[in-house]
């Protein structure tokens, strides 16, 4: 049998969390780009995005509606 590749271990890793970091890449009505993960819950009815800011990652709360939704993070 041969050993396991770098995509094996990541494939077994993504069954095993049974998707824990997944999400959507999104924009915020200000134009920075981040993403929101699926494990994260609600802050007083806002979600939680993670973005980059001059190089720096930052922590966001937003209205749902006012994200715009570009992709997915599986």
């Amino acid at each position: 049998m041969s050993e396991l590749t770098p995509d094996d271990i990541w494939f077994c890793g993504r069954i095993a969390d049974n998707h824990f970091n997944s999400g959507y890449l999104v924009t915020t009505k200000a134009g920075l780009k981040g993403v929101t993960y699926h494990k994260d819950a609600l802050v007083d009815g806002k979600r939680l995005v993670y973005a980059l800011k001059d190089g720096k990652e930052v922590k966001l709360l937003c209205h749902p509606d006012s994200l715009t939704l570009n992709g997915f993070i599986d």
